[in-house]
């Protein structure tokens, strides 16, 4: 059973974006049962 039953989605634009790094930020910030950021260099989705 998950404890947070919403859905938000995030696109993050710009350059030289690290999906690592935002992923690591999300996991350590926010609380969440599944925290994901997915994406390339120039969009990532969260």
């Amino acid at each position: 059973m998950l404890e947070f039953r919403y859905d938000m989605q995030l696109l993050i634009e710009g350059e030289g974006l690290d999906e690592d790094v935002i992923s690591e930020y999300f996991t350590e910030n926010f609380k969440g049962d599944c925290l994901l950021a997915v994406g390339d260099e120039e969009l990532i989705k969260t």
